[in-house]
């Protein structure tokens, strides 16, 4: 079952609940397509959290009408999926950076106010709240930071000065530089950061400079993460449940 509200001008929302089926997906894509009919971008808030099944007819029915939608990727603005499931807030991050000017944001079941002002932008002549917050480090050559938001610029910016400053201090001793992160709440990140040469550069130098990469609190998905980067560097990197983040800062620090 799906229930779709037109909640502002070129803003839909959507609730799916039950079982989904394919005349479900097909009432989305109509309802989206008529917003097309008129300038400006399309911004989508959709509820996940009652959702029970989805018919192997939906299924099809929904990779139909994404692949009809392609040529249209552009008309997409904001995007809120509401949704406990952190893989699905992940798949649903992993295809929003396909569409370039998309920007996403999953939220919590109990957090469908907050979902409905960022669709229709509410915070967009705000300053982005900072999602990136330092914290004191095991030891001098680690950095250590917690997540808890959508990554923007300055977050990014922040980050890759604490990166440059250690990497040029270490570096003359023939010492690495150990990462800790822990994640409260990971909401995606600001789609031009993708664009940034700067931080594709530093993320390049830190690959190099790295001695242990700790992960605290990122759920299943993150280790998955952790999984497929682990054959292509050279960086050790461990996930560790969020009640065990004393055994990560230990585990960081070990040989440097």
């Amino acid at each position: 079952m799906i229930e779709i509200e037109k909640i502002g001008p070129h803003v839909l929302s959507a609730t799916l609940s039950g079982q989904i089926e394919a005349q479900d997906i097909a009432a989305f894509d109509q309802a989206i397509r008529a917003e097309f009919s008129g300038d400006g971008r399309l911004h989508l808030l959709v509820d996940l959290t009652g959702i029970t099944d989805v018919t192997l007819g939906a299924m099809a029915e929904d990779l139909r009408a994404e692949t009809a939608l392609l040529p249209h990727l552009r008309r997409f603005g904001r995007m809120a999926a509401i949704t406990e499931k952190a893989w699905v807030a992940t798949l649903m991050r992993a295809a929003g950076h396909l569409m370039p000017s998309l920007e996403f944001r999953s939220f919590g079941p109990g957090q469908g106010d907050e979902a409905r002002a960022f669709v229709l932008g509410g915070a967009s002549g705000a300053d982005p709240v900072p999602a990136i917050r330092f914290l004191d480090p095991p030891h001098p050559h680690v950095i250590a930071y917690e997540i808890d938001g959508v990554i923007h610029q300055d977050d990014a910016d922040a980050v890759i000065a604490r990166l440059n400053a250690l990497m040029a201090e270490t570096e003359g001793q023939g010492r690495k530089i150990g990462l800790l992160v822990r994640f409260t709440h990971f909401g995606g990140f600001a789609p031009m950061m993708l664009l940034s040469g700067q931080l594709w550069t530093a993320k390049l130098a830190a690959i190099r400079n790295l001695h242990r990469y700790a992960i605290v609190g990122g759920g299943g998905w993150m280790e998955g993460v952790a999984r497929l980067a682990d054959p292509l560097t050279a960086v050790e990197m461990k996930c560790f449940p969020a009640s065990e983040e004393a055994a990560a800062r230990a585990w960081v620090v070990d040989g440097l």
